[in-house]
């Protein structure tokens, strides 16, 4: 004979497969929460708070930066402040790229944030842009002269008519 063996899942042990998915379900859900909500209590705070101290930090930069003019005073001097400028060269790709980042692809928790870095990054870039142009007038001929008694010979001209034969430091 044949014997129908057919394989019930019993009523009970279905309901409980499903509360057991609906339990990871819910579970998955409050952990979505869970991470809004830590965005939004602890991320967004800090968040704005940086956000906050960077745009005080840009405000007094500007200040002292339209205030202050790069002086002087010997050789030393201008090959420290060449040598920050060639340092700040090296990190311009990269501050380029943080002032064309796109602030609608940030989560909203941090656009505010984003943006002040954005501002002080394009001031610092503005900066250090003015202080190339003042270098680059030192190296610029400062005079001419008219003098018949002197005759002014730029150091183009001094550097072309020099003794090649002589070891220069450089």
């Amino acid at each position: 004979m044949l014997s129908n063996n057919s394989y019930d899942l019993d009523f009970n042990s279905l309901n409980y497969a499903r509360k057991v998915v609906s339990w990871g379900w819910e579970y998955e859900a409050l952990k979505k929460s869970a991470l809004k909500f830590v965005r939004f209590v602890v991320a967004f705070p800090l968040s704005l708070l940086f956000g906050l101290w960077l745009n005080q930090k840009r405000k007094s930069f500007m200040k002292q930066m339209r205030k202050n003019r790069v002086v002087l005073h010997n050789v030393s001097d201008y090959r420290k402040l060449r040598t920050q400028l060639d340092e700040v060269r090296k990190l311009y790709p990269f501050l380029k790229n943080v002032k064309k980042l796109d602030l609608k692809e940030l989560p909203w928790v941090f656009r505010y944030c984003g943006f002040q870095v954005q501002r002080m990054t394009s001031t610092l870039l503005q900066y250090f842009t003015w202080l190339e142009k003042e270098l680059d007038c030192l190296n610029k001929e400062q005079f001419k002269s008219q003098s018949k008694t002197f005759k002014f010979t730029s150091e183009k001209e001094l550097w072309e008519n020099r003794n090649k034969a002589y070891n220069y430091w450089m």
